[in-house]
């Protein structure tokens, strides 16, 4: 009985976590870097900036710089992710704005951990080396 005890309150423990993490994760939030292959790439004097927007039903969305786009996200464990299912409109841009949107919803598509620290949400792969940082909107 006591055995039983114990892997309730663990049980409910993990549970709260994996909740408690959807809801800071929750929100908008607006690129301030993007990383790949470990170099920073410049958005200084970038006029429509990507932002996400995560949903505590496992949809995201928001702008990647020319297109809209949206997909799922499914919280694995402390401090791990799966996106999937991203898609987007089909605008055109020129060619530098096209380039990085390509960039940065690689990155996203292919993040598999995520850290917050204050107003900030990092999103990187396995490697480290390809990451988006976001602050979390002020309008919130």
């Amino acid at each position: 009985m006591k055995n039983l005890k114990n892997l309730f309150v663990i049980l409910f423990i993990a549970l709260f976590s994996f909740v408690a993490q959807a809801q800071t994760l929750s929100g908008e939030w607006q690129l301030s870097e993007i990383k790949a292959g470990g170099k920073n790439i410049e958005l200084a004097g970038v006029e429509r900036k990507p932002d996400i927007s995560l949903k505590t039903k496992n949809k995201l969305g928001g702008t990647a710089g020319c297109n809209h786009y949206f997909g799922d996200y499914k919280i694995l464990g402390k401090g791990r992710i799966k996106v999937r299912d991203v898609g987007s409109t089909l605008m055109a841009c020129a060619d530098e704005i096209m380039k990085r949107e390509r960039l940065f919803l690689d990155i996203l598509s292919k993040a598999t951990r995520f850290k917050i620290t204050k107003n900030s949400l990092l999103f990187s792969d396995a490697s480290g080396k390809n990451q988006l940082t976001f602050f979390r909107k002020q309008n919130q």
